[in-house]
């Protein structure tokens, strides 16, 4: 858990790269694009596909945005345990009159849902290795976390005609679990230093001479 000696937002760079996002999805070719809203590209960090399509956001902010975010998004959610301090995620094709939060188990499929899309309908990515399988449903659009002394947000974004998700549920779960460990260790780094600072005999100080 993240403590007070990680003062200010870290470089999202720190938290998430092209590299982390393709060892984790399977998918190839992916590049950092420089934020533009009007494209979709509202994050810090931006990764997207050779064509420019959208494959992940991330969002690095101050804690209380989690809660507005827990505010706008209270109904179409599903509680995500064991990720950073508060964690819960927006499923795709959630509606304001959706049920309340239920545990997350994005891969399960409850009675009365759609069940997971066949592999012959998923249209192609000449983007992904083979190892590409169908996604489950419900799949998850984004993940909120909130860890210490930032909150932050990273999103399963649609690519194709069909607008289907870039990657699965767990997938994007990962992908913020990552996160979360970087910012850990950078708070371990951010004590470290702190405490050198706190042990380290300020210069010119008499104690400090030799008699």
């Amino acid at each position: 858990m993240i403590g007070t000696a990680l003062a200010v937002i870290p470089d999202p760079a720190r938290l998430l790269t092209v590299q982390d996002v393709e060892r984790i999805t399977g998918l190839a070719n992916l590049r950092v694009v420089p934020r533009d809203l009007k494209a979709g590209a509202v994050g810090d960090v931006n990764v997207a596909r050779s064509n420019g399509e959208l494959v992940t956001t991330l969002l690095v902010q101050k804690p209380d945005l989690y809660d507005r975010w827990q505010r706008y998004h209270r109904k179409a959610v599903v509680k995500i345990d064991g990720l950073g301090e508060q964690a819960f995620g927006r499923l795709y094709g959630a509606t304001a009159s959706d049920s309340k939060a239920a545990e997350a188990k994005p891969a399960e499929t409850k009675p009365g849902q759609k069940p997971a899309p066949d592999p012959k309908d998923k249209p192609s990515d000449p983007d992904r290795g083979s190892a590409d399988s169908a996604l489950p449903s419900p799949v998850l659009a984004a993940c909120y976390v909130k860890q210490g002394p930032v909150a932050f947000t990273v999103t399963n974004q649609p690519f194709g005609d069909t607008r289907s998700p870039s990657m699965t549920s767990e997938q994007l779960d990962q992908l913020a679990r990552l996160v979360a460990e970087r910012l850990v260790q950078l708070e371990l780094e951010a004590k470290a230093l702190e405490d050198t600072a706190i042990s380290k005999p300020p210069a010119g100080n008499p104690d400090s001479k030799a008699l």
